[in-house]
């Protein structure tokens, strides 16, 4: 719920409130805008009989701790041009500074459009600016990181944008101010932002993983051949052990089956041979 704390006419009829959540502008058509406490009034502590109105239509703010100015209608002007950018990037709650071997930042962070980092800098803070006060004091600064955001975000008062624990990944940071220009357009900031992964997670870890699996498959794959080859050489061996006794006990067989009939016909032919021998013995 919003508290009114101050009020004043403007010279055209129309309304400025100071509420605890921000200004409300109501126009003599009861047109009504809306600036947000964020924008301006995060540390800046309001109370009573703290707004004021010249003749000029200049607002005259104060605050416990602070004190502003500004003519009313720079709320409303829509700017013909102004920018939006990068005035400070941090890892890790460190802000990034141009070094002499240019491996993070090869020139002021306000003209890079690049910025690779390691795996284990995935915690990012960046501050954002506007050169259009009026962009700044009523809507302020958009941002949004693809593919990480789905939706448009907006900054805080200080214009301040955060992320952690981001995943290794190819990144695309856009920050637009809010206010169109004269045009309809939108000023816009692009940043490239790669965080590297570790080396297990690189695509030469993948074709090195890819490889040695390929290489344990086919030593798996020789060692399963070996064995069968193996196995079917025993088996083989045993087969033919197998059949090499067979054969014995057949020829076996077979020689006692004629060894039996054989012994008898020796004997029958010997006794045979004897007695002819004798009969012939008796003649002479």
């Amino acid at each position: 719920m919003k508290d009114i704390i101050d009020m004043c006419e403007d010279k055209y009829g129309g309304i400025l409130i100071v509420t605890n959540e921000g200004l409300i502008y109501i126009n003599n058509e009861e047109e009504i805008t809306n600036i947000d406490k964020n924008r301006f009034l995060s540390t800046f502590q309001v109370n009573s009989n703290c707004l004021f109105l010249d003749r000029n239509n200049n607002v005259y703010l104060g605050g416990i701790n602070m004190f502003c100015s500004f003519p009313l209608k720079q709320i409303f002007n829509k700017p013909e041009h102004y920018q939006v950018g990068i005035s400070e990037f941090s890892v890790n709650d460190t802000p990034l500074e141009v070094d002499s071997s240019g491996k993070t930042l090869k020139q002021s962070i306000l003209y890079t459009n690049r910025i690779e980092l390691p795996y284990d800098q995935h915690a990012i803070g960046i501050r954002a600016y506007t050169s259009n006060y009026a962009a700044s004091f009523t809507c302020g600064i958009k941002y949004k990181l693809e593919p990480f955001d789905k939706e448009w975000k907006r900054t805080n008062s200080l214009n301040e944008i955060n992320y952690t624990n981001l995943s290794p990944d190819k990144y695309i940071l856009y920050i637009q101010g809010d206010v169109a220009l004269a045009n309809g357009e939108f000023p816009e900031r692009k940043l490239d932002i790669i965080i590297n992964p570790p080396f297990y997670q690189t695509p030469l870890a993948y074709i090195l993983y890819v490889l040695l699996t390929i290489l344990l498959l086919y030593e798996a794959y020789q060692v399963i051949i070996l064995r069968s080859s193996l196995k079917i050489e025993k088996e083989q061996k045993r087969n033919m052990e197998q059949l090499n006794q067979s054969k014995l006990r057949f020829f076996t067989n077979i020689s006692h089956e004629f060894k039996t009939p054989l012994t008898l016909i020796s004997n029958q032919v010997e006794l045979l041979l004897q007695s002819k021998k004798y009969t012939s013995k008796a003649k002479y």
